[in-house]
């Protein structure tokens, strides 16, 4: 459980999420997520998977992970999330295994993005903070 820190007041915990292959935002929840094992773990939030299909994006049959929160900037200006049931975003990861096969590429709604390839560039993560429901627009002088 070193992974969380717990907040002043009992206003839950905070988990730095930083380094390569991670977002590189900070999370914040009331209560720490733990697996079936028991294990603190950030991936025993409740993660939802969402098919590419329901995002409008390209690579079919691939999925993508969505955690429902709040993405907000500290008085610091640390990146931070927010784990809502209710929140106004999504912070999406995608997990792919080759390269060029990045569905979620910048776009102009989303509050947060990070593109996280390995040093090869073959395999790696990308993430995004998008409102709920954002699915990727395509214009005809993208065809």
């Amino acid at each position: 459980m070193s992974n969380f820190i717990e907040l002043a007041g009992g206003a839950g915990f905070l988990y730095n999420w930083y380094g390569k292959y991670r977002p590189d935002l900070t999370l914040l929840l009331r209560e720490i997520p733990v697996d079936d094992n028991g294990a603190a773990t950030i991936y025993a939030a409740p993660w939802a998977e969402l098919s590419a299909e329901e995002l409008n994006l390209e690579e079919r049959g691939e999925s993508i992970r969505a955690l429902r929160g709040e993405y907000f900037k500290s008085r610091k200006g640390t990146d931070c999330f927010r784990v809502r049931k209710d929140g106004p975003h999504m912070l999406l990861q995608h997990d792919w295994h080759r390269r060029k096969n990045i569905t979620l590429l910048p776009d102009e709604d989303f509050a947060y993005y990070r593109h996280a390839p390995s040093n090869g560039g073959g395999t790696g993560y990308t993430y995004a903070v998008a409102p709920v429901g954002w699915r990727r627009r395509v214009d005809i002088d993208d065809i």
